[in-house]
């Protein structure tokens, strides 16, 4: 279904000029930040925006290179901010664009409007992007004010559900107050109001469960016809056990009746759900005296001692949360994790505070309850895919850095899934102190991955997010060549960004948000995607939904747009394919899982525990 959108940026009435800069001949690029360096016939220029020494004045057509064409229109925008006294910041080591101060909370930071040149391809549009953000001074930390501040809550602290119509007012009373000053140029001219752009809707997604029953909803289906697999509950055993400080069992005996279902009419019980029991056969518990790294071991060896036979799943009722955790207590969640994983202990930790919190603990209780059955080995449901026969490879990285902030070691490592979300396995791509050696460790890593796996598939797409710099990206799409020439058999690289500034507004509903599952074009081989949106036949938003991801197709060049759309419905179900919650964070698995498992290796090196193999075991990173 296609429906017009407004997209917010503000477009030139002609694309299609001349321009004269100052230009000059280099034999090799050079650092210099008032020129811009540039390959014409292939020969390297320097360009300046201002008469330069020795420099020719030289005139350019805006199609001929788009990237300079952005540059110059970053420097007219500049130029008008002084022009008319208007305080900006200038940003030109990436993306140009400045930020312009709205006001200004001397404790908390400052609001901005982002403005930034663009060329949007698919409209053969030049233009600028606007975009409202709050920036937070540095040593603030995300309290209430900073998120009120940022549209995350609305002025009464709850969570913003009129995210898209405050940015929409934000942006658009900046552009009505600041138009002639800003955007008037002599000789272009912009329109004032936002650019209208196509855009398709891919299928919602659709969840499969127990003997491949269909429902729309992970709740509901669930509910319905019990999970996708089942625990194996007579080999190996599985068994839950509960652990508690010596006078707070009463915290376990809450917990335990609200998975048990007896609690809450939110969650109906772990048997009824997910068809697991809970009684002497399927639960244990241990107290200790303080939660310490000795401690802790000693309740390990005893629940081996007890139950040689039995695969279990620790769960630790602890005296923090991750948003409370002290450095010392974070140091220590770190080191029990880790001490649980290396006796093949996929381990779920909860807060007191949640326990004894009602409010919290009933809408809470369900997204345990998943994490804890995906834990025991069960896979609650899957999404029905578009391609077959396809391997997903989420890569993702993380870095530790030294007290100067320089990045003294790399981590990278993978999730694998098909296309239905189904969980295949973790594997470790790269770990290394030395950079040269990341990039060939993860080449050669993601070729073994091709080879193990080509008897079961014949489609291997990779899944990277924005953080890959684009020389890893180049030795990836390298050694996706070698293995073409190889073996015969799909190859293809998309990387996500949600750290953009695009917005797109649906006027035909009160909220703006568009659709979920809205797709729109940027360019043959960019998109944007509304993983969550305004849901059919509904008027009114749930909670805050988010900004579109942005993807880009890296790899191959040559692609039909038919792969690139099953490629997007496939992430777009993979958003849906998350096991931590039934309403959790809307992104493919392939990437939230892989950075998961990436900032947990990072934090054991971070504290110099041993390397561990985590490669065969259940999802215990949820």
């Amino acid at each position: 279904m296609e429906k017009d959108l407004q997209i917010n940026i503000l477009t030139l009435k002609n694309s299609d000029f001349r321009f004269h800069l100052y230009s000059k001949s280099y034999k090799q690029y050079e650092k210099n930040s008032s020129l811009y360096f540039t390959r014409i016939n292939n020969e390297i220029f320097g360009v300046s925006y201002n008469e330069y020494t020795d420099f020719e004045k030289k005139e350019y057509i805006s199609f001929d290179n788009t990237e300079l064409t952005k540059w110059y229109l970053f420097n007219l925008i500049k130029d008008n901010c002084r022009k008319h006294n208007i305080r900006f910041y200038a940003f030109e080591k990436f993306n140009y664009h400045v930020d312009i101060e709205l006001c200004r909370n001397d404790e908390l930071g400052q609001e901005v409007i982002t403005v930034a040149p663009t060329y949007l391809n698919s409209k053969k549009k030049f233009g600028f992007i606007l975009n409202y953000r709050f920036i937070k001074n540095k040593g603030v930390g995300f309290s209430k004010e900073v998120q009120i501040k940022s549209l995350s809550l609305d002025i009464n602290g709850n969570e913003n559900k009129n995210y898209y119509i405050d940015k929409y007012q934000k942006i658009n009373n900046f552009i009505k107050k600041n138009f002639s000053s800003i955007f008037s140029f002599n000789d272009i001219l912009v329109e004032n109001t936002f650019e209208t752009i196509v855009s398709n809707t891919l299928q919602t997604k659709q969840y499969q469960f127990r003997n491949s029953q269909i429902e729309n909803s992970q709740f509901q289906g669930i509910k319905k016809f019990g999970p996708y697999i089942p625990i194996d509950i007579i080999q190996p055993s599985p068994k839950i056990c509960f652990i508690y400080i010596s006078n707070e069992k009463n915290y376990a005996h809450k917990l335990y009746f609200a998975l048990e279902g007896k609690t809450f009419s939110t969650f109906s019980g772990m048997e009824k759900m997910f068809h697991f029991p809970l009684n002497e056969n399927t639960v244990t518990g241990k107290s200790i005296e303080n939660y310490s790294v000795e401690s802790i071991k000693e309740i390990i060896k005893k629940i081996k001692e007890e139950h040689p036979l039995n695969f279990i799943v620790p769960i630790l009722i602890v005296p923090w949360s991750k948003e409370n955790a002290s450095e010392e207590q974070k140091e220590l969640y770190y080191k029990l994790k880790h001490l649980f994983l290396t006796n093949k202990m996929p381990s779920q930790f909860i807060s007191i505070n949640k326990i004894t919190n009602d409010n919290i603990l009933k809408w809470a209780i369900s997204s345990l309850a998943i994490q804890i059955f995906s834990k025991l080995g069960g896979s609650p449901w899957v999404v029905t895919p578009k391609t077959s026969n396809c391997l997903i490879i989420g890569i993702g990285q993380t870095y530790q850095r030294d007290q100067n902030s320089n990045i003294q070691k790399f981590f990278s490592y993978s999730i694998l899934t098909d296309t239905t979300g189904l969980f295949k396995g973790i594997k470790i791509l790269a770990n290394t102190n030395n950079k040269d050696d990341y990039a060939d460790n993860l080449s050669k890593s993601l070729k073994d991955i091709v080879n193990n796996y080509t008897n079961e598939y014949n489609t291997f797409v990779i899944h990277t997010s924005f953080r890959m710099n684009n020389k890893d990206i180049k030795t990836i799409k390298k050694t996706l060549d070698e293995i073409k020439h190889q073996r015969d058999i799909t190859l293809a690289i998309l990387r996500f960004d949600d750290n953009h500034n695009y917005l797109c507004f649906d006027k035909s509903f009160n909220s703006l948000v568009p659709l979920e599952s809205s797709e729109v074009s940027l360019s043959y081989s960019k998109y944007l995607i509304w993983f969550e949106g305004q849901q059919y036949g509904q008027y009114t938003i749930r909670h805050r939904i988010g900004a579109p991801v942005k993807i880009s197709v890296d790899y191959p060049s040559d692609i039909n747009s038919e792969k690139i759309n099953n490629y997007l419905q496939d992430a777009i179900n993979l958003s849906g394919a998350n096991w931590r919650g039934f309403n959790a964070k809307s992104i493919p698995i392939s990437l939230l899982y892989a950075e998961l498992i990436s900032h947990f290796i990072s934090a054991f090196d971070k504290y110099n525990l041993a390397q561990i193999n985590i490669e065969n075991l259940t999802p215990w990173f949820l």
